[in-house]
């Protein structure tokens, strides 16, 4: 009768939590997808303390394209199914499945609708809300923290990933503007063709540059 009785006294509690969690997720979905369409200029600090800057759009859907200020001549392009890293300097291209790795939930917030395999806790602070994502199954490895100004313009100021070994790159926000789908779809922001791994032809972004290609003996193929 005593465990019956506890039982009974903890459902209600446990019924709550789960409320009280799945509001945290629609919460934190609402956010991102508020901010989104976004143009993004940015510093990325590694774990070494490496500092380096950047530009990006960020459109939802597992949708972005990220440029960095030369002499670095990496493209990340995120195209709702694939992220591809293309190294123009060395001509060299990586496809990696978007829904792998705790950032997809930064980049796609549906993925936040899977609250069974992701964690998220919420805390206000003075002047910002910061979010911590983490992840329940090996897919999400790793953990991401984004913090935002309060408000009802609720803008994201920085995000932290941190992979499964516990090394952590963060990204502050230097300046930020809300964009439109339409400007967006005028140009191919979020997809790379082979046409594209031309030199320049890779870059969109504001930063002028003349990449200087480095040999080697093979070339990734393309998928």
């Amino acid at each position: 009768m005593r465990i019956g009785f506890t039982t009974y006294f903890l459902l209600p509690f446990f019924f709550l939590s789960r409320l009280f969690a799945q509001d945290t997720h629609e919460e934190l979905i609402n956010k991102l997808e508020i901010n989104y369409p976004t143009e993004i200029f940015f510093e990325q600090t590694t774990e070494e303390k490496n500092k380096i800057k950047g530009w990006m759009i960020i459109g939802g859907k597992g949708k972005v394209r990220t440029e960095f200020k030369p002499p670095n001549n990496l493209v990340i392009v995120g195209t709702g199914k694939w992220l591809i890293f293309h190294d123009a300097g060395y001509d060299r291209t990586t496809y990696l499945p978007i829904n792998q790795g705790i950032l997809s939930s930064f980049l796609n917030p549906d993925t936040l609708k899977k609250s069974d395999e992701l964690n998220v806790l919420k805390e206000v602070k003075e002047d910002k809300i910061i979010y911590k994502v983490s992840s329940k199954s090996e897919q999400y490895s790793g953990s991401l923290e984004i913090v935002f100004t309060r408000g009802v313009t609720s803008k994201i100021i920085e995000w932290t990933v941190t992979d499964k070994i516990n090394k952590a790159i963060k990204i502050k926000v230097i300046s930020s503007e809300k964009l439109k789908q339409g400007d967006i779809k005028k140009k191919n922001f979020f997809s790379f063709s082979k046409d594209m791994r031309n030199n320049e032809k890779a870059f969109l972004g504001p930063y002028e540059r003349k990449i200087k290609k480095t040999t080697t003996s093979g070339r990734p193929g393309d998928n």
